[in-house]
């Protein structure tokens, strides 16, 4: 195959390589970061204490508060996380964006990534 072609074939948008290579536990920090900026009712977790979330009491508490919102959430440490509106599967931005619209408060990333 040559250069050009493998250049055309490894270009991905972003939602594309959110879809494939983002689910993991630092992307399930980022969700416990927006929704506790967001909502309040969740802690702000980082990738290394949700990997030692035996119980999976912190998964399931981010869960809950996406469903809250109208997200389901299928989180995952070692593949990529899935979210779904109405059955239908999004982006986790798309899905972030739903939360902002349906708790009526709109944030930059930088509001809630620190």
């Amino acid at each position: 195959m040559s250069e050009e072609k493998i250049m055309n074939y490894e270009m991905m948008s972003d939602d594309e390589l959110g879809q494939v290579a983002g689910g993991n536990l630092k992307e399930t920090a980022d969700d416990s970061r927006f929704l506790n900026s967001l909502t309040g009712l969740v802690d702000r977790y980082n990738h290394l204490s949700l990997g030692w979330d035996f119980g999976g009491f912190k998964h399931y508490d981010i869960r809950q508060v996406w469903n809250k919102l109208g997200v389901k959430a299928l989180l995952s440490s070692k593949c990529s996380n899935e979210y779904y509106i109405n059955g239908q599967r999004v982006s986790q931005e798309e899905a972030r964006q739903h939360a902002m619209k349906v708790f009526g408060k709109q944030m930059t990333e930088a509001d809630w990534k620190w």
